[in-house]
């Protein structure tokens, strides 16, 4: 099959929702969600926008797209065509050398198209070979009982139709303008006239929208804001909620799962490494982690300005190659490290950089993988180890929420459930003021995932309370004493630091127990130093209670203080010391 195009028409001019195309829309420019959900089908060669205005095309290319070339002035007028628009999209490819057997058209307005409908259309129209495929949406009542309106007249525009039942009648579709597929040839040969032999995608009601004036928008953020309620509300499947990942379980309710990363603490000697393992389980972690890349699957040697390492970091001054010469963990060590750690029985898995990587990490059959913050814009590698069907952790130190929402359906798409999203800021290491815990309970709900932290800070206070916060996962560097120096050492944790971090952060999940108000049998037993009523002066039969011989004080063996008022002017029925807890038998009824 050839190449497939997605053109997103975009014009600047919008006369009645001013800067329509990149207005923002529940959180986002409106442009960002087709491009985003033309992205994620896995179905383009190319996702772009034709467009007239610089500031669209700034947006569009800042969410992925491309914009290889501006409309002519002939298109980019109120009475050019959107069949225009695609005819010289076309042209100007060909005159680049470039064609493409399928396009498709999609509309900037239309954030409720998915790339899961989008990818369905475009499998319905290559099962078919078609070369036309428009979403379509039946019509909830019956077109054919419409009326027509005459002089302030109504009739029946068909009366026959009137008499018969609705099941009786054809069913009938109409267009919902969100998307088209087009054979190009085809498309080409029929200047974008189908008037036949097109294939209908059905879409639903609630999956489509117009969006033509304020109101429309109104209504639409209103419809696009109750779909995420509605996805909040729907609990994890199974294998979502529930992970397991080498003999551990992780979810809602388990042990927080807490992984030691060696990263290039191993100074380039077997045994350190090793040592670092021994250490690691026996300061209580679950796991520990490599990383499994070359300098050369990395990045390539290079002297350039654009390879110079000067983003204010703890490497400025060397170069990406050099400085991943030095942090690699040698791959002939791996199998060695992953059987050390299956004998002394702690979990041993890594972060894969590129495919190769992955082979590797399948061949000595580790549990996991992570995705690394900066990698989480290389779609081709989660791709690859989502693939695999094993647990996947993603870190999000340098992600925009797009970036989380196309590495998540990038999993889906390979039918991978098991994702994992830490929170991480990518400082080394990271300001406290930076770290925003909070995000961590936004990020489980809004992408129905299971979260925690990979945290860069000094010390293990950021940690313990991301646990209180939510997080169900918790990564920290560790190294033997930061002094032995290397590229990490600066903001990696002490095995006494690193053990300190485990011990709070069990007692935190024991603190932080269940929701529930039950006492406890000591809680129970404490009650009796709670508040009730007690005679405090000495009353005499038929004398009054008053605020001076009867009161609310501690111990709790007395009358519930909710009886104060009422008794208040009433009279004794019999003679009361002083210290009786107070009875309802002591008061004349």
């Amino acid at each position: 099959m050839g190449k497939t195009l997605a053109v997103i028409t975009a014009r600047g001019g919008s006369k009645r929702i001013p800067g329509k195309n990149i207005k923002e829309f529940c959180g986002k420019p409106i442009l960002a969600y087709s491009i985003q959900a033309a992205l994620e089908s896995g179905v383009f060669d190319e996702v772009m926008v034709s467009t007239d205005s610089e500031e669209i095309a700034d947006i569009a290319t800042k969410y992925g797209a491309s914009v290889p070339f501006y409309r002519s002035e002939s298109t980019s007028n109120d009475y050019a065509t959107t069949a225009d628009v695609l005819v010289e999209v076309i042209a100007e490819y060909a005159k680049r050398g470039q064609e493409f057997e399928y396009f498709a058209c999609l509309y900037p307005t239309a954030p409720f198209v998915t790339s899961d409908k989008l990818k369905k259309a475009f499998d319905a129209l290559c099962s078919k070979n078609g070369d036309c495929l428009i979403p379509v949406v039946k019509f909830s009542y019956p077109p054919q009982r419409g009326f027509i309106i005459e002089e302030g007249v109504m009739r029946y525009k068909s009366p026959e139709n009137f008499r018969k039942r609705s099941q009786d009648l054809e069913g009938l579709y109409h267009d919902c303008g969100q998307f088209y597929f087009y054979k190009t040839d085809t498309f080409l040969n029929k200047k974008g006239e189908f008037l036949d032999g097109i294939i209908p995608f059905e879409m639903d009601e609630s999956e489509v929208q117009d969006i033509d004036t304020l109101e429309d928008w109104k209504l639409a953020e209103i419809k696009y804001q109750n779909m995420l309620m509605q996805k909040k509300s729907n609990k994890l499947p199974d294998n979502r909620r529930c992970i397991k990942i080498g003999d551990r379980i992780v979810n809602e309710t388990s042990p927080t799962f807490i992984i030691a990363e060696m990263s290039a603490n191993h100074l380039m000697d077997f045994d350190r490494a090793k040592e670092i393992i021994r250490v690691a389980k026996e300061c209580g972690a679950d796991a520990v982690k490599l990383q499994t890349y070359t300098a050369d699957t990395i990045t390539m040697d290079c002297d350039s300005p654009y390879f110079q390492v000067t983003q204010g970091t703890i490497w400025d001054g060397t170069t990406l190659y050099k400085l991943y010469q030095s942090a690699y963990t040698p791959w002939d060590w791996q199998p060695k490290l992953k059987e050390y750690a299956d004998e002394i029985g702690i979990i041993c898995f890594s972060s894969p950089f590129d495919k190769t990587a992955v082979d590797f990490m399948e061949q000595m059959d580790m549990p996991a993988y992570k995705i690394a913050s900066f990698e989480i814009t290389d779609i081709p590698l989660i791709r690859e180890a989502a693939s695999k069907g094993k647990p996947i952790i993603i870190s999000t130190g340098v992600a925009y929420p797009e970036d989380i929402e196309r590495a998540l359906e990038t999993c889906r798409q390979e039918g991978n459930e098991q994702v994992i999203f830490l929170k991480c800021t990518s400082a080394y290491p990271a300001p406290y003021e930076d770290i925003n815990l909070k995000t961590i309970t936004d990020m489980s709900e809004r992408y129905n995932c299971i979260c925690g932290l990979s945290d860069h800070t000094m010390g293990s206070t950021v940690a313990v309370a991301a646990v209180a916060a939510g997080a169900k996962v918790i990564e920290k560097h560790l190294t033997l004493r930061r002094t032995d120096g290397g590229a990490d050492a600066a903001f990696s944790m002490e095995p006494e630091e690193f053990k300190k971090m485990v011990d709070d952060i069990r007692i935190v999940e024991k603190a932080l127990g269940k929701v529930t108000y039950e006492l406890t049998d000591k809680q129970k037993k404490s009650r009796e130093h709670c508040r009730s009523l007690f005679v405090t002066k000495d009353i005499k039969a038929g004398e009054e209670f008053t605020e001076k011989n009867m009161r609310s004080i501690r111990p709790g063996y007395g009358l519930s203080t909710v009886h104060y008022e009422e008794i208040l002017g009433m009279k004794a029925s019999q003679d009361v010391k002083a210290g009786t807890p107070m009875d309802l038998k002591y008061v004349q009824m």
